[in-house]
């Protein structure tokens, strides 16, 4: 074998960690008032519920969707990889501001690296993940604040 092929042996199993660990169990849920609407929504708070994300969800109520949560602000990049439903995102700061929108992302099936990413202009600690459409129903705008109990 040559190193390439040692390479892609060796970085198999971490590519089937997603896949082999059992499917997501009943997450966590928070009430989320965005403007005037309240949602329900899933929290994502580690490493393998991030990756997951909303992936290969027929479909999601129009008040319903994910709450990321992350350790510390940064700017993680986000995809639509197995995602069959158009989303928005709304970004938060620490005190649940709203920093950045991202509205109507497409869905992504096909092969992972045709995928569009998405990363915020500013570092952000949450994001929200809704049907899109809800951002512009609700008129949400930067510099809202989200209340979450």
């Amino acid at each position: 074998m040559n190193l390439p092929e040692i390479l892609a042996l060796g970085a198999l199993p971490l590519l089937l960690i997603p896949l082999l660990a059992p499917r997501n169990p009943e997450l966590r849920r928070v009430e989320v008032r965005l403007a005037n609407q309240t949602f329900s929504l899933e929290v994502a708070d580690t490493v393998l519920t991030r990756m997951r994300g909303l992936q290969n969800r027929p479909s999601l109520g129009p008040d319903e969707g994910m709450l990321f949560v992350f350790n510390s602000s940064g700017r993680p990049t986000f995809w639509m990889k197995d995602v069959r439903i158009p989303l928005d995102i709304i970004f938060l700061d620490e005190n649940f501001t709203v920093t950045e929108i991202f509205q109507n992302l497409p869905p992504c099936s096909g092969f992972c690296l045709f995928c569009k990413t998405y990363r915020p202009t500013v570092p952000f600690r949450y994001a929200i993940e809704v049907p899109a459409g809800t951002v512009a129903g609700l008129k949400l705008k930067a510099g809202q604040v989200v209340k979450i109990s």
